[in-house]
């Protein structure tokens, strides 16, 4: 079956585990497993440039934000704007959460699985990522709303999908294909290095959808409720 990962990727595969991996004490699933390299542009203004929206293993070490932030070794001292941050958007509401590296513990939300991050940090840094998709792991759409964010679900792309441009996760996911263009499913990404974005209306001619970047999260919306089991390989 064909992989879903783009040569031209900027998340550098270190090594794809056929073998269980173990970490931070967790052991993780034996052909789903695997390991990247994930490379994140420096904050920059205006926003959204340096925001660069992550997709976590279902299954990691990773369950809180400011583990990501040890982990990705984001920058942990110094004024609070020029630390790393790891924020989460709550699609059913349109609100958010974000934490910044090196405050208290206490502080820190937990990591949500399914759900792709949002990661700034004052430089360009390269963190490794470990962990193992969850063949079984569904992962709620909530409806498009308003005012906007409300509805932009920001979801993890498995490691192992077999979606390899916006169209195919329009069908992997069953949005919505027909009607006016905005009564339709629709896929996006960002673009951390310059803040801009592409996006693509299911239904909308196959030659127009972008590819998928392998580490990234994708924004989804859609008018109706979904539940999103995603296709592996």
């Amino acid at each position: 079956m064909k992989h879903g990962i783009h040569s031209n990727s900027k998340w550098l595969v270190a090594a794809t585990a056929v073998v269980a991996l173990v970490a931070g004490g967790l052991a993780l699933g034996s052909n789903m497993g695997f390991k990247f390299n994930a490379q994140m542009n420096a904050a920059g203004t205006p926003l959204p440039k340096g925001d660069n929206w992550l997709t976590l293993p279902d299954n990691s070490p990773y369950n809180k934000a400011n583990i990501l932030c040890q982990q990705l070794g984001l920058a942990a001292t110094g004024p609070n704007t020029t630390r790393g941050l790891v924020g989460r958007l709550i699609a059913s509401t349109g609100g958010s959460q974000s934490y910044t590296c090196g405050s208290s513990t206490v502080a820190a939300f937990s990591l949500v699985q399914g759900e792709g991050v949002r990661v700034r940090n004052p430089s360009l840094i390269n963190g490794i990522i470990v962990g193992s998709d969850n063949p079984n792991n569904s992962t709620p759409i909530a409806a498009f709303g308003t005012p906007l964010p409300k509805g932009d679900n920001w979801v993890s792309v498995p490691y192992h999908t077999t979606a390899v441009k916006a169209s195919d996760l329009c069908t992997d996911a069953g949005l919505t294909t027909t009607g006016p263009n905005t009564a339709r499913g629709l896929v996006g990404r960002l673009i951390a290095s310059t803040g801009g974005s592409q996006s693509y209306t299911c239904g909308s001619s196959t030659v127009a959808a972008f590819a998928l970047v392998t580490g990234e999260a994708a924004r989804i919306r859609n008018p109706v409720p979904k539940s999103w089991l995603p296709s592996h390989f």
